[in-house]
């Protein structure tokens, strides 16, 4: 009796959740492989586009939840041994009300008409890139963590569009080269992928799968299969950064001396998933400075990190305390009370190796002499490291540990470890 019972307790909770899992297979879009030159001018007009299979089957999220759009989307993606190539056809019954302003890389684009793609290249339900774009042509794009808990907006990467606006609509031709994304070296690839678009006159939201409007283009997890992928490669790029800068320095006492320094960054792909970054005597003098800010607080203000070396993987080292709060916070390296203090070099190895997402960091700077500083505090010399593992398990969950340390020269140190397990169903 009590064998009965069990069976059936098990063919409860069983069978509900095999009919779920075919009623929601995600849909997907073929990549059609083509060896003809694509010429970037958003008119869509080779013939490669017209062979492609494209994807219409678009439902509101917005302002009607699953209602059928009121204007026509299509979707193509093309690739070859370089690039992957999206076109996108955005149909308006009344384009010369098309929404659309801005045209500066990493523009906000919630107030205008637009088109989102996010590409999950490891097929792992958490991490990917997404790319905007507009009737203008203007680009952003985010490196997203955690389906979307973890975002890193100041990301750019490699890749372009153009766009057309006519009686029809608006159309847009994207290419994303294959060296701008990580994935595995398999000979043939499923990725991850959705698409969104936004008809902002209308406050009308259109996605390809996860439509409901408890998910956003952001939950990986709900997305399509781009399959078709084959034979593409992920170059093991070693790319060389090398710099010389000559300036003058100004000294009360000394008056004008020349400046000569020279430095450089070499990074390089270990594997497919796994980047190296060596630096030396790095200089940040090209970073965009910082807005101006008034605090009134007792609190430090914080500032976002700006400075690319920092930033390209910056996901892999994030460790929440809280909401919004990390562990790790890179804008102390090389900053002292807002001066800049000099680094010597350092090393970071990220990525992911199998189901392993490791972020490793360190980081050594110079020591200012206390003629230098405006305190006249010597600042020592000091090491930052950062040792952040993340293991994937189950189908959305993960478990990790991080460790930091930030050790002077005279031998005082900082070192602080910790441990999360994030679950989701």
């Amino acid at each position: 009796m009590m064998i009965r019972v069990l069976k059936l307790i098990v063919a409860f909770f069983l069978i509900p959740s095999i009919g779920f899992s075919q009623i929601n297979k995600p849909d997907s879009i073929f990549a059609y492989k083509i060896d003809q030159k694509i010429k970037l001018d958003g008119k869509l007009n080779e013939n490669c586009w017209a062979k492609a299979p494209k994807i219409s089957n678009f439902r509101q999220r917005e302002m009607q939840e699953g209602a059928l759009p009121t204007e026509r989307t299509e979707v193509a993606v093309l690739y070859d041994k370089n690039n992957i190539y999206i076109g996108f056809w955005g149909y308006d019954s009344q384009p010369s009300k098309i929404v659309a302003k801005q045209m500066k890389r990493d523009f906000n684009w919630g107030g205008e008409d637009n088109f989102e793609i996010i590409i999950s290249p490891y097929n792992d339900s958490r991490n990917g890139y997404l790319f905007v774009t507009n009737p203008n042509g203007a680009r952003a794009d985010v490196l997203i963590g955690n389906e979307g808990s973890e975002t890193i907006k100041d990301w750019n990467g490699v890749w372009d569009v153009r766009t057309e606006v006519n009686d029809k609509g608006w159309f847009a031709e994207i290419v994303i080269p294959f060296s701008s994304l990580n994935f595995q070296k398999k000979e043939v690839q499923d990725w991850q992928i959705n698409f969104e678009r936004n008809i902002r006159r209308k406050n009308e939201q259109l996605m390809w799968q996860g439509y409901l409007r408890k998910y956003e283009l952001e939950k990986i997890s709900q997305a399509g299969v781009l399959v078709g992928l084959q034979g593409i490669q992920s170059k093991t790029n070693i790319e060389y950064k090398p710099y010389i800068t000559v300036g003058t320095e100004k000294d009360r006492v000394e008056g004008f001396d020349k400046v000569l320094k020279a430095g450089g960054e070499i990074n390089a792909n270990i594997t497919p998933t796994l980047k190296l970054n060596l630096t030396a005597n790095t200089d940040f003098a090209q970073v965009e400075a910082d807005d101006a800010k008034v605090n009134l607080s007792r609190f430090n203000l914080y500032y976002k990190e700006k400075r690319q070396f920092f930033l390209e993987g910056s996901n892999y080292y994030q460790f929440r305390v809280g909401h919004r709060n990390h562990l790790f916070y890179s804008r102390t390296i090389g900053l002292e009370d807002g001066a800049e203090i000099p680094i010597y070099g350092g090393v970071r190895l990220f990525g992911k190796a199998g189901k392993n997402n490791i972020g490793f960091m360190s980081m050594q700077t110079a020591l200012v002499p206390a003629e230098n500083t405006e305190d006249s505090i010597a600042i020592q010399s000091t090491n930052y490291s950062v040792l952040r593992v993340r293991r994937d398990v189950f189908k959305q969950s993960n478990a990790g540990f991080i460790l930091t340390s930030k050790v002077r020269k005279d031998g005082r140190k900082n070192i602080i470890y910790g441990g999360d397990f994030n679950y989701k169903t």
